[in-house]
């Protein structure tokens, strides 16, 4: 388990740098930027706690609030609270709204979920609300609005960097359960895949971890694993290969990538990520080969870095009928029409007779 700041802070303890191991003196820029930021906040009566506290919390209690994570813009109904406003997107510059939703809802708070942490300023709580009695950021000086029963608690997300502000070692310390990619100090957060996505995905992760197994050469991994590709980006590609010397700590992201996969999204702009701006990101990375795997067209291209090059070259566009080929590990393909066939609804089987 990723060590939290938070948690650290609450009970006393000292905590180490993510990037060189020393204490909170270190002399690393980022560590020491990030705290700096904390300490501003070290006040009487202001202890701070930050997302990265909100993990002690089992999923079971969270789930309802997660279940908004894949579709924040859209509101969200509850017998109770009734129309739960929805999240705003969030652009650089904004408050990171999407953090909210792991949070409880305005009404929904538990006396235990208030009692096991502490606040910025004074907070109440009053029949399943949090009343901010003293917040940090206020509205009137650029702060979040004042959060109501059923509203989800805006409050809360001064306790994150704003979009633009966030640093490699922030970013660490957010929990598996936050979809998010690293871009140039912002949080991108991922769609929610679609079962068609997810079979897609373990199809071609099982076939690559396999041919990389029986050879020894390297690990794998799927989309819950990090990637850094250059100074400020940390991505989570749908498939990845490693070799090992790019991993040399495993709790942080690997260094780059050997191979990697992106199975396209649905919507315009997860299509132009994945066609366009991670192209160029993976080639500046140098990552040396990168599959674009399109169920839309059904076709898998894939995408060579020559030697000294700063461009993708293709290699081939492959389509059902065809094998897709790899050129940096010689003997691993994939067969197009299984691939895409991997992601169709299983079928039902014909006999329909009860078990005995």
């Amino acid at each position: 388990m990723k060590p939290r700041l938070s948690q650290a802070w609450a009970s006393g303890m000292s905590f180490s740098c993510l990037l060189c191991a020393d204490l909170r003196t270190c002399g690393c820029a980022e560590f020491s930027g990030l705290a700096q930021r904390f300490d501003r906040r070290d006040k009487p009566g202001r202890e701070s706690t930050s997302i990265l506290s909100w993990a002690s919390f089992s999923r079971n209690q969270r789930s309802r609030e997660r279940d908004v994570v894949s579709d924040p813009a859209s509101p969200v109904s509850d017998p109770a609270l009734g129309e739960i406003p929805p999240i705003p997107r969030s652009r650089r510059g904004d408050w990171t709204w999407e953090l909210v939703s792991q949070y409880p809802k305005q009404g929904e708070w538990t006396e235990e979920q208030y009692l096991s942490r502490s606040f910025e300023g004074l907070v109440e709580f009053v029949h399943g609300v949090l009343d901010f009695v003293d917040p940090l950021y206020p509205p009137e000086e650029g702060g979040p609005p004042r959060s109501r029963r059923g509203d989800w608690t805006w409050e809360l997300v001064t306790e994150f960097p704003r979009q633009g502000q966030w640093t490699e070692v922030e970013y660490s310390f957010l929990t598996e359960e936050v979809r998010a990619e690293l871009n140039s100090g912002c949080l991108e957060f991922l769609p929610m895949p679609t079962w068609i996505h997810a079979w897609i995905i373990d199809y071609l992760h099982d076939a690559l971890k396999l041919f990389v197994r029986a050879r020894n050469l390297g690990k794998t991994g799927t989309n819950s694993v990090r990637v850094r590709t250059t100074p400020g980006h940390v991505r989570e590609p749908d498939v990845v290969y490693l070799k090992s010397e790019r991993i040399p700590n495993p709790r942080q992201p690997s260094n780059g990538a050997d191979l990697v996969m992106e199975v396209v999204s649905e919507g315009f702009g997860d299509r132009k990520q994945d066609l366009e701006e991670k192209r160029v990101e993976y080639a500046e990375a140098g990552i040396p080969e990168y599959w674009i795997v399109d169920p839309e067209t059904e076709s898998i291209t894939i995408l060579i870095l020559p030697v000294d090059a700063s461009e993708y070259a293709v290699h081939g566009e492959f389509r059902p009928g065809q094998q897709a080929t790899s050129v940096l590990s010689p003997g691993f393909s994939v067969d197009v029409a299984a691939c895409f066939a991997a992601g169709n609804p299983p079928q039902e089987s014909s006999d329909s007779s009860p078990v005995a």
